[in-house]
């Protein structure tokens, strides 16, 4: 029986096909081995630095490979990770971070557009449960003793010993944050079995199966988007990620990646529809996808089905 463990699932998957392509941006290209090592130190280093199972991890980072890597990462360290929206506001942010009572986080090093070493250097003494900062990116700042660059994370974890990956499916996975709309965001916990039964359950509606390629356009920090990735795990699925959609850039991955399902919220849908480049844009392998997230009119559905079922 397939293991409903985040960590064990990946790891099954990229010891099935180590070298084929798991994520794809940009000009990156990273194998499902790739992926493996780099997880599997940084999962290293996160107990290294003393992080312990069931301890929160914050991942405050746009839609990119070092964000995946964080989730794998902490599954296999047995940590349950708080999505974060990188455009939160300094109070949001604070907000969710001490309710989650998160004890390390992983930022971006780069402004985007909100500098982020700013913003914790002003934050941390208000967050007294957290004590590691890791932040994606060249690692030439420095602010504060509990900051370290990913790279050196890393690089740490690989001088440390192997680490058994957690086994328990009923542990939290992640803790996922409402939007908030009827009051402050309420934290919501998600196991691993919940969430991989699931991803299993909607790879096999889907028929998706490890030669098909995702758009990952969604954001990583709403349960869409998150679920999106792992039913790519499950599959054993390309993921081409894209950190902020655009309509041009999407159709373009479209045509040039291979994509072959597209899961998206129905704005997304239309504002591919109404660009120029629609019409004469060849949609090679698409073949379905996903539209969710708000009401989805049943005539966008026709629509959208004349060229992806």
């Amino acid at each position: 029986m397939t293991s409903t463990h985040l960590a064990h699932q990946f790891g099954a998957r990229a010891a099935s096909h180590p070298t084929r392509p798991f994520l794809i941006e940009g000009e990156d290209r990273h194998s499902w081995g790739e992926i493996a090592l780099r997880s599997d130190a940084l999962a290293r280093a996160f107990r290294g630095q003393g992080l312990a199972a069931g301890d929160r991890i914050g991942i405050d980072l746009p839609t990119g490979t070092e964000w995946v890597v964080a989730m794998l990462a902490a599954a296999q360290a047995g940590l349950t990770i708080v999505p974060l929206d990188p455009e939160l506001g300094y109070h949001e942010l604070k907000y969710q971070l001490r309710h989650a009572e998160v004890s390390a986080v992983v930022i971006p090093e780069a402004p985007t557009p909100v500098d982020y070493l700013e913003l914790f250097d002003e934050i941390l003494p208000e967050l007294p449960s957290l004590h590691l900062i890791v932040y994606a990116g060249p690692g030439t700042r420095w602010f504060d003793d509990r900051a370290v660059p990913f790279g050196e994370m890393l690089a740490r974890g690989e001088r440390l010993p192997a680490l058994e990956a957690g086994d328990d499916a009923d542990a939290a996975l992640a803790l996922v944050y409402t939007s908030g709309t009827m009051g402050k965001p309420k934290g919501v916990l998600l196991s691993h079995r919940a969430m991989v039964a699931s991803a299993m359950g909607t790879a096999s509606a889907l028929g998706l199966a490890d030669d098909d390629c995702i758009l990952q356009a969604l954001p990583l920090f709403h349960v869409f988007g998150l679920s999106v990735l792992l039913t790519a795990i499950s599959a054993g699925a390309t993921v081409v990620l894209m950190p902020r959609f655009d309509a041009a850039g999407a159709l373009a991955l479209i045509a040039n990646a291979g994509v072959t399902h597209l899961p998206g919220v129905p704005t997304m849908f239309e504002l591919l529809m109404r660009d120029p480049a629609f019409g004469t844009t060849p949609l090679g392998r698409l073949r379905g996808g996903v539209v969710a997230g708000s009401m989805v009119l049943p005539p966008l559905v026709d629509r959208i089905r004349q060229w992806c079922d």
